[in-house]
């Protein structure tokens, strides 16, 4: 009965970790498009290693209450493992992460004092472990939230009052500045070839809406061209072909410029196909080779009916 027992708990155990390693390993988690799946996606890393260190140490007795010389050496094992892991994985085009190598050590040593805790009762280790894996979780817990506040302000894709919006874009030197009756924020566009700003976290579905709006304000005494850039998840599939996006010149005057675009123009805009509204992957504004440096200011940027 118990060699039975051991025999299942080694299949599915060793099922588990497959599954995992085929996922992390080979699998993509960016082609969903969600930066909350994007954030869970690593702490796969914590569930792998602590399933096979179960493996390991299944049906092995702690005869010694100690814990501390035994997680020593099975952190530097799995660390030994990790590096050259992270360092192919870097070869093949995926990022090589020190997060995910404690990840590693943080799931074999929580295995490791959960099985110490079955001997010997001894909880603290088991808590303490816990609390370092938790905390390795925590840019996933800050995405869910921010995700969470995000669904619920849609359609408002950005208008600045909560200063947290402008971790939800790339740019140079951005700033939040209060204006009369808002804040809005404040971007520098480079003198250089191409100097973009670039909106990364929000929520890709678009549909059941007819309009993109946003505000850009000039603060230059001459019109300035800024180009807006929006394209889907499938649009490297393309070869982020030019002719696979949606590009429109704006001229921006001097003083506030409201401007309205045609979700359904937005979707004709790539040449072979339409594009998926359902999953929007960037939106992005850019200068190309400006005499000198200049900022604009933009805000209250949703979609509407």
């Amino acid at each position: 009965m118990k060699s039975s027992v051991k025999f299942i708990n080694y299949s599915v155990g060793s099922a588990l970790s497959l599954i995992l390693i085929v996922l992390l390993f080979l699998g993509d988690p960016k082609e969903l498009n969600s930066r909350v799946f994007l954030a869970a996606w690593d702490l796969g890393h914590i569930a792998l290693f602590f399933i096979l260190t179960l493996l390991v140490f299944n049906g092995l007795k702690f005869d010694s209450k100690k814990i501390v010389k035994p997680i020593l050496v099975t952190g530097f094992v799995v660390l030994l493992i990790s590096i050259p892991i992270e360092l192919i994985q870097g070869q093949l085009l995926r990022s090589a992460s020190v997060l995910d190598i404690l990840r590693n050590i943080a799931g074999a040593v929580l295995a490791l004092t959960v099985r110490h805790y079955m001997f010997h009762k001894r909880l603290l280790p088991s808590v303490l472990s816990l609390a370092f894996c938790f905390l390795l979780a925590t840019p996933f817990l800050l995405e869910t939230y921010d995700w969470i506040k995000s669904k619920q302000e849609f359609p408002i894709i950005s208008d600045f009052e909560n200063p947290k919006h402008l971790k939800r874009w790339r740019g140079n030197e951005l700033t939040l500045i209060p204006s009369q009756f808002s804040t809005v924020l404040n971007a520098k566009f480079n003198n250089t070839e191409y100097s973009g700003l670039s909106l990364i976290k929000f929520i890709p579905d678009w549909r059941g809406y007819q309009f993109l709006n946003f505000d850009i304000v000039n603060p230059t005494q001459t019109h300035q061209e800024l180009v807006l850039r929006i394209h889907d998840i499938h649009h490297k599939d393309f070869n982020h072909d030019y002719n696979d996006r949606f590009n429109k010149t704006l001229k921006i005057e001097p003083g506030i410029n409201q401007y309205q675009i045609s979700l359904e123009e937005i979707m004709k805009a790539p040449k072979a196909r339409n594009m998926n509204l359902s999953n929007i992957e960037r939106l992005a504004f850019f200068t190309i080779q400006l005499k000198q440096p200049i900022y604009l200011l933009f805000d209250n940027i949703h979609l509407s009916n």
